[in-house]
């Protein structure tokens, strides 16, 4: 999947009340989905030959699935216990349980996902270079951006910049789906309607009050749509 649905993906999660478990919830959410595409920063420096052959292998095979949620954990542990202290006194401390499950939550959702597209994941790595493909989701889902944005921007849209980024991302969400022939004309009005609807419930302040309900009945729509993609394929 792309950068900006995992993105959602965690953004929805910490929506879910997953955000009160532990101060520095959301942060280890929105990092551990994002942290295995580690390796695109990498394999940056050495070409696309170099690209093609190291993408979803090392950072999203079994062994960093097991290893990344605990450095992220301890990472996020050790930032509050040096820097948080530091700016607040009777504010509750970071705790170092629901950390690791909150990484390892985000890490899976990553790898899960990316197995998901035709793209595939080497879940073996680094014991097996086989590829696994789920065939299910493509690598840019509008349905996933569409049910994964909705939590989010009910939640953080109440300063002027936080709407104008909102404002920012949904135009080119939009135009990368209204841009080419190769999306269906149906798939456009569907998006269309979706994302008025979202502007409509954010400005008449819909469901303000149960974010945690909405983020979870989003996650099992995206849930029940990932189940119907993988049967009708």
């Amino acid at each position: 999947m792309d950068p900006v649905a995992h993105t959602l993906v965690g953004a929805t999660l910490a929506e879910t009340a997953l955000r009160r478990k532990t101060p520095l919830a959301t942060a280890t959410l929105l990092i551990g989905v994002n942290l295995p595409d580690v390796d695109w920063c990498i394999a940056q420096l050495y070409g696309r030959d170099f690209s093609l052959g190291f993408r979803r292998g090392w950072t999203h095979g079994v062994l960093a699935l097991i290893v990344l949620p605990i450095l992220l954990a301890l990472a996020v542990y050790l930032f509050d216990y040096v820097f948080g202290r530091r700016s607040r006194t009777t504010a509750p401390r970071a705790l170092l349980g629901p950390l690791v499950g909150l990484a390892y939550l985000s890490v899976f959702s990553h790898s899960a996902l990316d197995w998901l597209n035709n793209y595939g994941v080497r879940l073996l790595m680094p014991f097996d270079g086989k590829w696994f493909y789920g065939d299910t989701l493509f690598i840019v889902d509008p349905w996933i951006w569409l049910l994964m944005g909705v939590s989010p921007v009910l939640a953080h849209t109440r300063a002027p910049l936080s709407i104008g980024m909102w404002v920012l991302l949904g135009l080119a969400m939009t135009l990368l789906i209204v841009g080419t022939d190769l999306v269906p004309i149906m798939v456009v009005v569907v998006w269309v309607v979706g994302l008025t609807a979202i502007i409509i419930i954010r400005g008449l302040g819909l469901f303000r009050n149960h974010l945690s309900r909405v983020a979870m009945i989003c996650g099992a729509l995206a849930i029940t749509y990932i189940i119907g993609m993988m049967g009708g394929t």
